[in-house]
């Protein structure tokens, strides 16, 4: 939404977002790719939809090579791995003995099978030797609503969510995805430092239109449309 902002700032139009959650982001993506290449219709998605899910799924209904003109890197980001307030886990070292002693029954929440979250748990056991449970979800508020209340063990979330509730109480965190800490969150360190060695995984977010579309990059960049 604040990259939507900074574009009708520049453009003098307004621009409306629409959420099209599910399929790791590919129902947004395939929307975007069968939109008429106007300028009219833009995407804002991660790597799900862009790198995994071509390699996840046989078929997809969209080519991310021939059905898209990139336009920006917007940004990258990591995880933090948490767990609500009252929740027992108080450490990662904890969660991988609780993990270890009783297989297949923490469980955490992603975007969709194959999104960051997911492959972040399926790193997670491969690099610690554990057995847990993955809970796809629809979106991230479903996620959070089951975190919250207890039905989830842990889940895997953006710093930038993290943060703030982190900050409220709200949940607590143990270390972060990336193979280096983050400025947002430095108290919390990496899973490698932990001695998960080799763990390192996190996510990009760029802007894409429908192939044959007249490139906004040149624009953007003459605007500089960052979102601060």
């Amino acid at each position: 939404r604040v990259i939507s902002q900074k574009l009708s700032e520049a453009f003098g139009q307004s621009f409306l977002v629409e959420n099209r959650p599910g399929a790791n982001g590919g129902l947004g993506a395939e929307l975007v790719a069968k939109a008429a290449p106007d300028g009219y219709t833009l995407l804002i998605a991660a790597s799900g939809p862009i790198v995994i899910n071509p390699v996840l799924y046989r078929k997809v209904a969209y080519d991310p090579l021939t059905d898209f003109v990139p336009i920006s890197q917007i940004t990258s980001f990591q995880y933090a791995v948490v767990v609500r307030d009252a929740s027992p886990i108080q450490s990662i070292q904890d969660l991988m003995n609780r993990a270890r002693e009783n297989p297949g029954t923490l469980s955490y929440g992603s975007t969709g099978i194959g999104g960051g979250g997911h492959l972040a748990g399926a790193m997670l056991e491969k690099i610690g030797g554990v057995r847990l449970i993955h809970v796809p979800y629809k979106g991230g508020a479903a996620i959070w609503g089951d975190l919250l209340g207890g039905n989830l063990s842990f889940t895997f979330e953006a710093l930038v969510t993290a943060a703030p509730m982190m900050k409220s109480g709200k949940i607590r965190g143990f270390a972060v995805t990336g193979a280096q800490r983050s400025a947002t969150l430095p108290q919390l360190p990496t899973l490698a430092e932990l001695g998960y060695k080799g763990y390192s995984i996190g996510q990009f977010q760029g802007m894409l239109a429908p192939a044959k579309t007249d490139p906004y990059g040149k624009l953007i960049k003459e605007n500089n449309i960052t979102p601060d």
